[in-house]
């Protein structure tokens, strides 16, 4: 309610504290454990962040985008590391992803010479963990209530600096 609206004096309400998203700060508030929707957490990397983790994460790099373009490799090669070069060299030439030991990489490069294989992958998404802990670390409710508890003040000192 803004306050064009307000047409009494029992229609005034104080709040303070946050609001918005209190969902997300309530964890880092009180601490708990944040789950994976479907078996595992998706933690992206700095990669994946554009090099800084003060970034948010690119569009093109979200597990919903890049789960269509995981090569799965077929099952008819006599070892593993056979069906993992070949999957290697079908994600270089069609800009798509692997998966090896619970994490997501994006095959950058990759180089046939002779009998020797060689590629680069960049680590771009960790799906090793269930979920992640975030230790309880209160300031936001102590800092409300400061101000909650000094509005008396402050309005007396606002009203005497009109007087």
């Amino acid at each position: 309610m803004d306050a064009s609206n307000v047409k009494t004096l029992n229609q005034i309400k104080s709040e303070t504290g946050a609001t918005n998203r209190i969902s997300y700060m309530e964890r880092q508030e009180k601490g708990g454990t944040h789950r994976g929707t479907n078996g595992n957490l998706v933690i992206p990397t700095t990669k994946a962040r554009g090099g800084s983790n003060l970034k948010t994460v690119r569009r093109s790099y979200y597990y919903s985008a890049i789960k269509p373009l995981v090569v799965h490799g077929s099952t008819n090669f006599k070892s593993k590391k056979a069906a993992h070069v070949a999957r290697a060299f079908v994600a270089a030439k069609t800009h798509g992803f692997i998966r090896m030991n619970n994490s997501i990489f994006k095959v950058t490069s990759f180089r046939k010479s002779g009998d020797n294989v060689s590629f680069k992958s960049t680590h771009i998404l960790n799906l090793k963990y269930p979920g992640t802990h975030t230790p309880k670390k209160a300031w936001l409710e102590p800092a409300s209530d400061y101000a909650a508890q000094m509005m008396q003040d402050i309005f007396n000192k606002e009203m005497d600096k009109l007087s």
